[in-house]
């Protein structure tokens, strides 16, 4: 399977920059590199899915994080907020 790939629509570097900007405030030595790697992962496998109020489902983990950002969580807390979702999700199976 191919590593997902990082989001190109505007909505969605929006989100991302926004969350990046906060996470310099909240945590500036915080491994931004390995924390975006996260969003992309999630952004692609909850990509075409919306919230009851028709936002995109990547503004809920993203919530989270910025959340747990403000508080000063690790970076490993911040990937697993992002990504929680993610293994509730029914994920394709793979063609062997």
């Amino acid at each position: 399977m191919n590593p997902p790939a990082p989001a190109a629509d505007n909505a969605g570097s929006d989100l991302l920059a926004s969350f990046l900007r906060l996470l310099a405030d909240a945590r500036p030595d915080a491994d931004t590199e390995l924390i975006t790697r996260a969003y992309d992962s999630s952004a692609h496998w909850h990509q075409g899915q919306t919230r009851k109020s028709g936002d995109p489902y990547i503004t809920h983990p993203v919530a989270v994080a910025s959340i747990l950002a403000e508080i000063g969580a690790d970076d490993a807390t911040l990937c697993a907020a992002l990504l929680h979702d993610v293994v509730s999700d029914p994920i394709p199976r793979v063609a062997r």
